[in-house]
């Protein structure tokens, strides 16, 4: 998909977030769409995963090229999914700020908020600002996440 298709979809998407697509420690950010029942996933880039990581989720996917694409960091549609066609999860554990998708064998788990990554030398004044930041976060991605429940769920 070329950067004005991918512009024209976000701009005809129903409802669409920002999203982290999770792999162990490591992320992949981008955009969660939903478009005429489709769920569609583009990442911009490609986060903090690894190249191994990359490689993987190109084989899950079945898209040749995909790993070099995003290790190049070009936008590039992970999934595209019609609702008939996935399992959605919103784990309780994730207090609505995240949810796990799952299709054609594979597992995506995605966070509504940015994860965080962790300075350990910081001051406390820092540290202090980093929590009230992420305390407000928490509750950006829960009010995203309960939106997204919303329109997955329903029969």
């Amino acid at each position: 998909m070329t950067d004005d298709q991918i512009r024209e979809l976000i701009s005809k998407a129903d409802f669409k977030s920002a999203a982290w697509l999770l792999r162990g420690i490591t992320n992949l950010g981008g955009g969660l769409l939903l478009c005429k029942s489709r769920l569609i996933f583009i990442a911009n880039g490609r986060g903090s995963m690894l190249k191994g990581q990359l490689e993987k989720l190109e084989q899950q996917s079945g898209q040749i090229g995909m790993a070099v694409r995003l290790m190049n960091d070009e936008r590039v549609t992970i999934f595209d999914l019609h609702q008939n066609e996935i399992k959605t999860k919103f784990p309780w554990y994730q207090f609505a700020g995240g949810m796990k998708v799952k299709a054609n064998g594979a597992l995506y788990k995605i966070s509504f908020g940015k994860p965080v990554e962790r300075n350990v030398a910081h001051t406390d004044n820092v540290r202090l600002r980093e929590a009230k930041t992420n305390f407000m976060e928490a509750g950006n991605m829960r009010l995203i996440g309960k939106k997204w429940k919303a329109l997955l769920l329903r029969d």
